[in-house]
């Protein structure tokens, strides 16, 4: 036969139609010890000319060619029309030996559609730092993965002579594998874990097979019997023993292995499959022996897909990886995470902090916020004793979520009638029929099954990779739900997370405190929190046990190192709000599922979203640390008699009342000095940037303007105020003076610094502010008294708006119902409107003393302010007494006024 070129071999290789049969008579075995499970294939000189080349054309160059003609038969395959099962393989030479032994992968092919990965000489380390089993199973969308290795890790490179004691007749079989066998061992098991539970994690469908190979047999050989006989172990049956002890372990190692996966990896037992006379040398079957290997594959996997025709779709992620990452999630801004540091801060550490401006600032709360959580002595963590009964009820609230392909989690939110997981757990209606939420599902309890109900309620997002779906909320009544947060400074970089969670559908565990937030993002937070598959859609928590966010992915970084994603509850929560403020016919159980939000947006105020014109999903759907140009929201507030002499109990009171409303400006009344620097401290302790502008009007009874300092400029126009000088002197038929207390007028500058997607440049809302406090008491001549006030007032307002061309707000204590003529001149004016003239029809109250409760506490607006229209009204009234305990007898017998103005380029319209 004549001789053939390289070249000409080469192309008879990736010829598929070749056989390789007709292949292997070019090729020898080179004689010379290569590594363990790593044969060398060189041409045969004799039926080859090599060109001179054959230096270059060793095993790696077969294993390259052997595999590229492997993958060319299953593209074939596959554009046939192939409809059975799909496989992808990665291993040594168990899978993969070039030509000259048809090995198990061969003896498979005709059987299923494999698309090959294997190498002769692969090591499991380099396996898994290569990771193309990633990119292949994503790309061919395989029903089982193919997992042959460890034989080179443990025996490559001479290992052997190294890994088992030397002769000792007094020695079993059992003792002569050394401390250096026992650690690698471990090593290749830990490598092989990190395989398992990536790709368990990322395709939960996906069966995964690996064996521990068969009991070579040593022979004189040059992996096994020459090392053996070097350290005096000269006995073949001594020999053979030793072998059956290692390969024992490491399958032993295996099934533990596939034990910590069940149902998604298993062990295939290769032990005694190959006859004696079946062997190729000392570490590879022959071809028949090889076949053997091939059947218990065969057998394990029709036995696992066997009359299961559900299992035959192909292994779909319920745990995505980095391609799941959210790609529209950005990192915030330099000052909006100066400003979530600068919230978290006041929070956790219980201190005032002005602004931050400067990152080395930033980074030193940052340090305290992580010492904070530290508290480390003697390598013990310290957190209050009630940490764990309070994670002990949040967890009671977290269900694994059972569905036809796999599970998830999930958890009860809001109230018992919503149950939260991930788009990707369930992503249809159809899908949350077929789906059971069992709470309950842990060590030493009776599992609770809930049918899912979506009919009842469901809504869901792609983006934000969330689900709530509706469920009875009578079967879970004795559950107690776990609350949406709105606000989006619950966590920051360094602090830790907790997470409930039923990982790989086992019962439920928990990922405790070790867990740190590495970034923060606008709609997600990045954590190095310990998750399986299965852990989608689990609840992330704070270590107060507050909902941070939405378990979603993870995946592993080139350092070996996890990184996990939650999407922020506070995302997925402007979401909501958007979609139910979006559209007028949302479902009312939205509406009560909103309604059940204990906590509002730092940034966004009292209205949250409720009246910003324009204010689609994607305008509010990012809660970075910040205001909107949009909007303002102005109250004012008679806090009675908060003078200089009031308690350190009752500053702190009205500061979190404040806190509460998150205003951007309120007039005060009925304030002094000294009160309003101390009520201003505690807003810096509670992590608000408050300021004011104070107006004495000589005696107990001031006026003050509080706002916002990172939004709001306020500045006293006493330009205006001396230009009326004269009216505020103005007296009574009777002598009596008008004002017995000047209103306070300031220029208001409402500009928040970022605007969002949307929003016009350079949008802001002005305007002039006036706030009154006007003679007190029933009788004529106080009445006569605020009549005055009311025409004067009237007047004023009318000058001001031809001399400013700016809206003009009042507000306050005017003493005086509507039901009268005494504010006739206001409350009929042409140009201006009395917001709580509707609020008065209905009885509505602002006074809630003990006696005379009424609606004595107005807003008046001149027709060119924009309104928000919220739920139907145009202002609010906070009824705090309702919800606050003790309001009216230890913080006020008024409650606040509040409206959300936006700006505008028409003058309003009413009917």
């Amino acid at each position: 036969m004549p001789k053939i070129t390289l070249n000409d071999l080469r192309q008879m290789i990736l010829d598929e139609t070749v056989s390789e049969d007709e292949i292997a008579q070019y090729l020898m075995e080179d004689t010379d010890a290569p590594p363990a499970f790593s044969p060398r294939v060189s041409i045969n000189p004799e039926m080859v000319d090599d060109q001179g080349l054959e230096a270059d054309v060793a095993m790696a160059a077969f294993n390259s060619w052997s595999r590229r003609r492997r993958q060319r038969k299953y593209r074939r395959k596959i554009a046939g029309g192939w409809t059975g099962l799909k496989i992808v393989s990665e291993g040594d030479s168990w899978f993969q030996y070039p030509f000259l032994l048809k090995d198990t992968i061969d003896h498979l092919f005709d059987d299923y559609a494999i698309y090959s990965l294997g190498a002769a000489g692969d090591l499991v380390s380099a396996m898994l730092a290569q990771d193309e089993m990633h990119d292949a199973i994503r790309a061919e969308n395989p029903h089982v993965f193919l997992l042959s290795g460890g034989g080179n890790d443990l025996l490559g490179d001479g290992r052997l002579a190294t890994a088992v004691h030397p002769f000792d007749p007094a020695r079993d079989p059992k003792d002569y594998p050394n401390q250096n066998f026992a650690a690698r061992l471990n090593e290749v098991l830990g490598i092989m874990r990190q395989i398992f539970g990536s790709l368990t994690a990322e395709f939960p469908s996906l069966k995964i097979l690996c064996h521990g190979y068969d009991y070579a047999i040593p022979d004189r050989g040059k992996w096994l019997g020459r090392p053996m006989a070097q350290l005096g172990i000269e006995d073949s049956g001594l020999q053979a023993a030793i072998v059956r002890v290692m390969i024992d372990r490491f399958n032993t190692g295996l099934v533990d292995l596939s034990d910590e996966f069940p149902g998604r990896v298993h062990r295939v037992n290769c032990t005694n499959a190959v006859g004696a006379d079946e062997w190729h040398d000392e570490l590879h079957p022959d071809r028949d022996g090889f076949g053997k290997v091939a059947d218990r594959y065969r057998d394990l996997i029709n036995h696992l897909f066997s009359g299961a025709e559900s299992l035959r779709k192909p292994a779909e992620p319920l745990s995505p990886g980095r391609e799941a990452m959210i790609a529209t999630a950005k990192d915030l801004g330099a000052s909006e995470f100066r400003a979530l540091v600068d919230h978290r801060g006041r929070e956790l550490l219980s201190k005032p902090l002005a602004p931050t401006a400067k990152e080395g600032t930033r980074r030193e709360i940052e340090r305290e916020i992580s010492d904070h959580f530290e508290k480390i002595s003697g390598g013990a963590d310290f957190l209050p004793a009630h940490f764990l009964s309070r994670g002990d009820t949040r967890a009671r609230a977290v269900c694994k979520i059972n569905l036809p392909g796999g599970s998830g989690s999930g958890f009860l939110i809001g109230e018992r009638g919503f149950i939260m997981t991930n788009n990707h757990v369930i992503a249809s209606i159809d899908e949350a029929r077929d789906a059971m939420a069992e709470f309950d599902f842990e060590e030493g309890a009776s599992s609770l099954t809930v049918t899912l109900e979506p009919d009842r309620f469901f809504v869901t997002s792609v983006e934000l990779d969330f689900t709530i779906v509706g469920c009875d909320p009578s079967a879970v009544s004795q559950i107690e739900p776990i609350a949406l947060l709105r606000s989006p400074a619950t966590i920051t970089r360094n602090e830790r997370v907790n997470i409930i969670q039923h990982p790989r559908g086992r019962q439920k565990e928990v990922a405790l405190h070790d867990n740190k937030v590495k970034r923060v993002k606008d709609k997600v937070v990045w954590y190095t929190t310990d998750t399986e598959p299965g852990s989608s859609g689990s609840p992330v928590f704070n270590n107060e046990w507050g909902l941070v966010a939405l378990h979603h992915a993870g995946w592993f970084e080139a350092d070996g190192t996890t990184t996990n994603e939650g999407v922020r509850m506070a995302a997925i929560v402007s979401h909501l709000i958007a979609l139910s403020a979006a559209n007028e016919s949302s479902s009312n159980r939205l509406r009560d599922l909103l309604s059940t939000i204990p906590d509002t947006s730092p940034h966004l105020g009292f209205f949250d979203i409720m009246g910003i014109t324009g204010a689609g999903v994607h305008e509010v759907e990012i809660p970075e640390y910040r205001g909107s140009q949009e909007f303002a929201d102005v109250g004012f507030w008679n806090i009675e008699h908060f003078n200089d002499r009031i308690s350190d109990a009752r500053v702190d009171q009205v500061a979190e009342v404040l806190a509460h409303l998150s205003l951007d400006a309120i007039g005060l009344v009925e304030v002094q000095r000294d009160a309003m620097e101390r009520v201003t401290t505690a807003l810096q302790r509670l992590g608000y940037s408050y300021d004011f502008k104070y107006l004495n009007v000589r005696g107990s009874q001031d006026l003050a303007v509080l706002f916002d300092s990172s939004t709001t400029e306020v500045t006293i126009a006493q330009d205006l105020l001396n230009r009326h000088r004269d009216a505020w002197n103005a007296r009574t038929a009777s002598g009596h003076s008008a004002f017995p207390r000047r209103p306070m007028i300031a220029r208001v500058k409402i500009e928040h610094k970022v605007a969002p997607a949307g929003a016009r440049e350079n949008a802001t809302v002005e305007f002039i502010m006036i706030a009154v406090h006007l003679k007190a008491f029933g009788d004529p001549q106080s009445r006569s008294r605020r009549r005055l006030a009311s025409n004067i007032l009237a007047e004023v307002i009318e000058d001001i708006r031809t001399s400013e061309n700016l809206p003009v707000v009042l507000g306050g204590d005017m003493n005086e119902t509507l039901n009268t003529d005494v504010l006739n001149a206001l409350t009929d004016a042409p140009d201006l409107i009395a917001l709580t003239s509707d609020d008065a029809d209905d009885n509505a109250l602002s006074y809630v003393g003990p006696r005379h409760r009424s609606l004595i506490d107005h807003i008046v607006v001149s027709d060119d302010v924009k309104l928000a229209d919220i739920s139907g009204d145009d202002a609010a009234i906070v009824r705090l007494d309702k919800s606050v305990s003790d309001f009216v007898s230890d913080i006020s017998d008024h409650v606040p006024l509040v409206i959300r103005m936006i700006s505008r380029d028409s003058p309003l319209q009413f009917n």
